[in-house]
C-alpha cells in the first residue's frame, strides 16, 4: 500500500494537526487510533525525506492532470454537440 496523503502531502504528524484544524467536524474520525495507523503505514515516507518529496511531486502531477482533465471535460467533443447539449426537454442526448 502506498502512502496516505492529504492535499498531495504525505500524512505526517503536522499534516494530521492541519487536518484536525481545517476539519473540526471530522475530528472524531481523525482520532489517535487512526493517526497511529496512518503514521505506521506512512513511516517509510516520513523517515526518508527524499522518498516523501518524490512521492509528493508525483502525486501533485497526478492531481494537476486530473484537475485539468476535469476542468476541460466536454471540450474535446465540440464536433459532437449532441453529446453535451440537452434537448428541448432538458435531457442530454447521446448514445444509449
Amino acid at each position: 500500500m502506498g502512502p496516505m496523503t492529504y492535499q498531495g502531502r504525505v500524512i505526517a504528524p503536522e499534516v494530521i494537526e492541519q487536518m484536525r484544524a481545517e476539519q473540526p467536524e471530522r475530528a472524531h474520525r481523525l482520532d489517535d487510533a487512526w493517526a497511529r495507523m496512518v503514521l505506521e503505514n506512512n513511516r517509510p515516507w516520513t523517515e526518508d525525506a527524499e522518498l516523501r518529496v518524490g512521492t509528493e511531486v508525483v502525486r501533485a502531477g497526478i492531481r494537476q492532470a486530473a484537475q485539468a482533465a476535469f476542468a476541460s471535460c466536454g471540450t474535446g467533443c465540440d464536433d459532437q454537440p449532441h453529446l453535451h447539449a440537452p434537448d428541448a426537454s432538458g435531457v442530454r442526448q447521446g448514445p444509449a
